[in-house]
């Protein structure tokens, strides 16, 4: 379920804004052509290649929501891979998300019904984008798009304060359709290696750790673990031997993670935890990890301290 709070743009707002000159009001609808030809006919050994090779990569997070699967796209910030909630990467002048999926979405989800949202099917083809003005925090007053490529492997891209050179929707047209040509290229390599070598955003670590380190909105946990078979990790944190914020860190960490059956190998995840503002406190943090089939069980754990941003 996305974030229920203003800590992420909403798809809604004003398509219209006053024009000084003549006081008109004036709206900018344009055609978009793309190009996602990579999606297409993606057979069920390609998409099984895909999907797990996403959940090894340090640019991906991959989570379930309902019965869909979401991979949403980090950048690198201070040396580590980086998404915040919702999958949105958010600064003072620009808001942008990435992400892929499977399956359609609820008729009744902003992403399905808003009519801010241009969609296309995979492929190649042209979809009309509707810029609007955010009016709420965050990004408030900036200029957006929407776009939802759809197929049995859709694609989503937002982004707002450059909605005039889209420079996030161009990456994601490009960049990002030669990485999934990449990850799916081999399907059977990537069932006995566990991803794709030639698509990885990044080497993968070289030993399991934990790091937390104050976001807006909350703290940011990451880590890498390799539980050796498919499944979800999780955080809890325990103070005072106790759990703590346990509904908290349990949502917000929830991701399925890369595995392998190499023992020297080892996996990134990463997500913020919506925290208040100066949350400060220190404990352990347990790693828990649930396969596909068969019983929670615990990974590791170790002391972590927790300060969250304002």
């Amino acid at each position: 379920m996305a974030p229920s709070n203003t800590l992420t743009p909403a798809l809604e707002g004003a398509e219209d804004a006053l024009n000084f000159v003549g006081l008109r009001r004036t709206s900018i609808r344009f055609g978009f052509a793309y190009d996602t030809s990579a999606l297409e006919g993606l057979g069920a050994d390609e998409q099984v290649a895909l999907w797990r090779h996403l959940a090894a990569d340090p640019r991906w997070r991959v989570s379930q929501q309902g019965d869909i699967r979401f991979a949403e796209q980090r950048v690198q910030t201070d040396g580590q891979w980086f998404v915040g909630l919702g999958g949105y990467h958010i600064d003072d002048n620009t808001c942008h998300r990435i992400a892929l999926r499977d399956h359609a979405r609820d008729a009744g989800t902003p992403w399905a019904r808003s009519d801010l949202v241009g969609h296309g099917p995979v492929g190649r083809g042209e979809v009309e984008l509707r810029v609007f003005a955010l009016l709420r925090n965050p990004c408030i007053r900036q200029q957006a798009v929407a776009l939802s490529v759809d197929g049995s492997v859709s694609l989503e891209v937002f982004e707002s304060g450059n909605a005039e050179s889209l420079p996030w929707s161009t990456r994601a047209l490009t960049e990002d359709m030669t990485f999934i040509l990449n990850a799916t290229i081999d399907p059977d390599s990537v069932g006995n290696e566990g991803y794709e070598v030639r698509a990885l955003g990044s080497a993968l670590p070289t030993q399991s750790f934990i790091d937390a380190r104050p976001v807006k909105g909350g703290v940011s946990v990451a880590g890498a673990d390799n539980p050796g078979e498919a499944g979800s990790l999780w955080v809890r944190m325990l103070v005072d031997g106790a759990p703590h914020q346990a509904a908290e860190f349990g949502v917000a960490t929830l991701e399925q993670v890369g595995w392998s059956t190499k023992a020297d190998e080892y996996f990134p995840w990463q997500s913020v935890v919506p925290l208040p503002e100066n949350t400060t406190f220190s404990g352990v943090a347990e790693v828990w990890f649930a396969p596909k089939s068969g019983a929670p069980r615990l990974l590791r754990s170790g002391p972590l301290q927790i300060e969250a941003g304002s």
